[in-house]
């Protein structure tokens, strides 16, 4: 039974039935109520690192790697501590991924120039590969290898590739969209437990062999800030997490704090709770 505006704010005063409230009076308390609930919310957050950013990514020692408006990534730890700050920012346009999956070994993805830049611990630059040179015109997204390699989906083939740093292919798949019997456009991969997790928002999960040989695909279409760890696949769902196990075709759904997703920018599973970029910084929400 669905319960009116007037009724719900009448059970939550304790009033007599019968009683009226003027119909403006229940819009500012409900109005109230959602403002308390979700500041609630950002009471439990803590503040990592104060700024305006558009993007960040996280390591597996704590760190963080954020980039604002102009491309300056800045490294802070998770203290908010400055520990290095990477300002070669004109000469490949906007930064479209960071993998820091080994912070000594921090990729940059320039998918408009087609270029990888390999940072190192200081964000000092290693190499950069321009993949044009490699014949490599529409690729659609990167990964570091469990090797110290690079993954790429070539979304004109259809293949996936491994080049080493110095841009040298160390392997191709076949076009794995004859396997599929479809033509996903991958926005993301991940290397991780012996798989390959690619994303294609329009088509779901889609999880290969490091041959290409498709292993299984979970049909979630349209999640936000998805997300590879240890524990599995990740994405937003309206509200709430999915939790998804490459072994296991069913998801796991976890609620998201209330108010969460309002007015981020961007958001991530950590190892203590949640990571969220807003206007004012990164924060951490346990």
């Amino acid at each position: 039974m669905q319960l009116s505006r007037n009724a719900i704010v009448m059970q939550l005063l304790h009033l007599p039935q019968g009683y009226y409230i003027h119909q403006k009076l229940i819009m500012y308390f409900l109005a109230v109520v959602c403002y308390l609930t979700v500041n609630v919310s950002y009471a439990q957050a803590s503040l990592i690192t104060a700024g305006q950013y558009r993007y960040f990514q996280q390591d597996n020692f704590g760190n963080f790697y954020l980039v604002n408006a102009q491309n300056q990534i800045k490294k802070v730890n998770n203290k908010g501590d400055s520990l290095a700050i990477y300002n070669d920012v004109r000469r490949y346009g906007d930064i479209t991924l960071i993998d820091a999956t080994n912070p000594l070994q921090v990729l940059v993805w320039y998918k408009d120039f087609q270029t990888i830049v390999v940072l190192d611990r200081f964000l000092n630059m290693r190499t950069a590969i321009d993949l044009r040179k490699q014949g490599l015109f529409q690729v659609s997204c990167i990964a570091l290898s469990y090797d110290g390699n690079i993954w790429l989906y070539n979304e004109l083939g259809g293949n996936i590739l491994k080049i080493n740093e110095a841009g040298t292919p160390l392997l191709t798949s076949a076009d794995v969209r004859q396997a599929l019997n479809a033509a996903p456009s991958m926005q993301f991969i991940a290397d991780n437990a012996g798989k390959l997790c690619m994303y294609d928002s329009a088509s779901g999960w889609w999880v290969f062999d490091y041959y290409g040989a498709l292993v299984k695909h979970l049909p979630y279409k349209n999640l936000q800030f998805v997300q590879v760890t240890n524990q599995g696949l990740w994405g937003v769902e309206g509200k709430q997490w999915l939790h998804l196990k490459t072994d296991s075709p069913l998801p796991m759904a976890v609620p998201l704090p209330q108010g969460l997703l309002d007015r981020k920018i961007q958001l991530q599973r950590h190892a203590l709770g949640w990571v969220f970029l807003n206007d004012n910084g990164l924060w951490l929400l346990p």
